[in-house]
């Protein structure tokens, strides 16, 4: 048993390695946590992660960018300053150079070749098949976004509440 003391609270871990205990420590102190909700045992407690490699944006270590197979999905620019879709995966062979451990794709074309593209990166290389449905769900998204930059489509009208509904 483990005895740690974070943040005012006292945690007792029932851990025998040390990988394990940083993993725990890192998850509750990271900069990226966000805890929302939480205030009652009904609506429990949320915390979400604001990191870059993170694809759902749940804090967890399976979708974690500290992992040592991490994949994140951004929108970037690509060589002449339009917007595109970039595809980030971190190497194992580099993780003594952070800086030059993650490498970058950047996709432009539509989203059923981005979406091959991605499920072909991580999945059928096997680098992480278990983030397969996480990574094409930001695809998705990304890829919208990045068609609104660009004027392709025009952004989604928002409801504005009840006096949208008047005629």
């Amino acid at each position: 048993m483990v005895r740690v003391f974070l943040k005012g609270k006292l945690f007792i871990l029932n851990l025998r390695c040390l990988t394990t205990i940083s993993r725990v420590i890192l998850l509750i102190l990271s900069c990226f946590t966000h805890k929302r909700n939480g205030r009652t045992k009904r609506s429990g407690a949320v915390q979400f992660s604001s990191d870059p490699m993170n694809l759902a944006n749940i804090n967890s270590y399976k979708f974690s960018g500290t992992a040592p197979r991490a994949v994140g999905i951004e929108q970037g620019e690509d060589s002449k300053g339009h917007s595109a879709v970039i595809l980030k995966l971190r190497s194992t062979k580099k993780a003594n150079k952070p800086s030059k451990s993650i490498g970058k794709s950047v996709m432009k074309k539509n989203i059923r070749a981005v979406g091959n593209s991605v499920n072909a990166q991580v999945t059928d290389a096997y680098y992480r098949p278990d983030l397969k449905d996480a990574a094409l769900k930001r695809v998705t998204n990304v890829h919208r976004a990045v068609r609104i930059r660009n004027k392709v489509i025009k952004p989604m009208p928002t409801k504005q509440g009840r006096g949208s509904l008047k005629k």
